[in-house]
């Protein structure tokens, strides 16, 4: 059996969060991952190239809304 590892491209997105129901302020962190490999392909049918696979990462990563709760509260329904 052969593995094949692809190159994986990476970006961390950190936020600052206010509590929507205690209002404390709290951070927020996630890692958005792609990798470059033959079968991620751009528009044109080309396999995308590191800036484009990074690129892709970083957008990913801007639109991201965390939870505004910071969960340490019971349920309020």
């Amino acid at each position: 059996m052969t593995r094949i590892s692809y190159t994986e491209v990476s970006h961390t997105a950190k936020r600052r969060v206010t509590c929507t129901v205690c209002g404390k302020k709290f951070n927020r962190q996630r890692t958005f991952t792609n990798t470059i490999n033959p079968f991620n392909k751009a528009e044109s049918g080309v396999p995308k190239t590191f800036d484009e696979v990074k690129a892709d990462v970083i957008l990913l990563a801007q639109q991201w809304q965390p939870e505004s709760d910071c969960g340490k509260h019971e349920d309020q329904s």
